[in-house]
């Protein structure tokens, strides 16, 4: 009944990412064209030392893997690669400074083409497309755009190829494919996601730990109330896109998973898929046990004693309306005993006294009604229902209109039957001899 609705869920994963980059083999070789690599600080006569070109490749078992190869002008620099035997992701290309070297330069390097073979010094390499030059976003997008990172974008040679063009301050420029985006998308729950279109634009990025535990960045393209066990003030990301841009093994590491509804054929096929994958499932819990927690922790029992104190009042105030009646039917029963001398039928005079009765009872019922609903909304936000982390998900501080309305005609029928028997109390009191008693 919670679940994000699924066009929602989609958004998560974006459809226009490029088509991811596999390279198979044991060996990489670029083929370089023009490298020019100058000093962008005027106040130096320093010489910029060597670039050179590190690709960072994912393995199947998404482990991360690099190679570095030095950038000099036509030049078909190769290395070997480890563990890519059967495929590896090319994920991000890096313009590596030599050690030490903070001079700020320019540097343009001209990619072109990647190749992948068997062992550096064979002769069956084949090429590896490396796309468009969209396909590929600084991954430092906003600390650049602060001038806290280097700048770096590849455009495309009209013969084929790429080139890279990077200022750096002394830091590497990091390009990254975007079959994984630099801003994962992701759901805020119970937040503002700006206006939401998804557009991955730098400045709207909210900073976050990615699921390795490294500094990370993700677009808001839509908000939820809340998250099952975390509450408000996290955020929900695809578990492919996370994995994938993490920057080590998730090793030693557990993971929850919550099921839309309660499939006792669904869980045990999952169980047998986990199981069979070498994931051992170490604890089951269900909404059911979260919520009993809730129903016996201390606010829970405190909205318990606030719903008996409403009770409590409801019936003292039934019971201060009679008691009211009784206390002054004998000077009520002399001046209605006067009207009924005076000519008055008995009929009105019955219908007069109810309605005295009612509509008191009901100006207060509705005043209180609306007193309380408002209070509810002004004074509950700001109550901590829980001294340390609620083990599951808070109640909402929303009006229950449902109860809220039967509260009321629950009230309301129990203060006019006291009000009804009020009036009955009132109107026994009037008769003839109730004026010669008065006398």
């Amino acid at each position: 009944r919670d679940a994000a609705p699924q066009p929602l869920l989609d958004q998560l994963v974006p459809t226009d990412r490029p088509t991811p980059i596999v390279v198979t083999g044991r060996a990489v070789r670029l083929r370089l064209g023009d490298v020019r690599v100058v000093s962008d600080d005027p106040s130096s006569a320093d010489a910029p030392k060597p670039v050179a070109l590190r690709l960072w490749l994912r393995r199947p078992d998404s482990s991360l893997t690099s190679v570095q190869l030095p950038a000099q002008t036509s030049s078909t620099p190769s290395a070997a690669l480890g563990g890519c035997e059967q495929g590896c992701t090319l994920s991000r290309i890096e313009l590596a400074r030599t050690v030490g070297d903070f001079l700020a330069i320019r540097a343009t390097v001209g990619l072109l083409g990647l190749e992948a073979g068997s062992a550096a010094g064979s002769a069956d390499w084949r090429p590896v497309a490396l796309g468009d030059a969209q396909d590929w976003r600084n991954a430092e997008a906003a600390a650049a755009a602060a001038g806290a990172a280097a700048t770096v974008s590849f455009t495309a040679i009209p013969a084929g190829g790429l080139v890279l063009r990077a200022v750096s301050h002394g830091s590497d420029a990091t390009l990254q494919h975007l079959d994984v985006p630099v801003n994962l998308p992701c759901l805020i729950a119970g937040g503002d996601t700006g206006s939401g279109d998804g557009s991955g634009d730098a400045d709207a990025a909210v900073a976050m730990h990615g699921i390795d535990g490294e500094s990370a960045s993700c677009q808001p393209v839509g908000s939820l109330p809340f998250l099952p066990r975390v509450g408000a003030g996290a955020l929900l990301l695809d578990l492919d896109l996370a994995i994938e841009a993490s920057q080590s093994v998730l090793t030693n590491s557990t993971a929850s998973i919550w099921l839309r509804s309660s499939d006792p054929a669904r869980e045990h096929r999952l169980t047998q898929v986990l199981t069979a994958a070498g994931i051992p499932v170490t604890g089951r819990s269900t909404a059911a046990e979260r919520q009993s927690l809730y129903d016996q922790s201390t606010p829970a029992w405190s909205i318990r004693a606030a719903l008996a104190t409403g009770l409590i009042a409801a019936l003292l105030a039934a019971l201060l309306i009679v008691i009211v009646a009784v206390t002054a039917r004998r000077p009520r029963g002399y001046d209605l005993a006067a009207l009924r001398l005076l000519g008055l039928p008995l009929v009105t005079l019955r219908r007069a006294v109810l309605a005295e009765q009612l509509l008191g009872v009901l100006a207060g019922v509705l005043t209180g009604a609306a007193v309380g609903v408002v209070g509810a909304r002004l004074a509950l936000p700001a109550v901590a229902l829980f001294v340390n982390p609620a083990p599951v998900p808070l109640p909402s501080f929303g009006t229950a209109w449902p109860a809220v309305l039967l509260a009321t005609a629950g009230v309301l029928v129990l203060l006019c039957c006291a009000g009804a028997l009020a009036a009955a109390l009132v109107l026994r009191a009037v008769s003839p001899g109730v004026l010669r008693e008065g006398q």
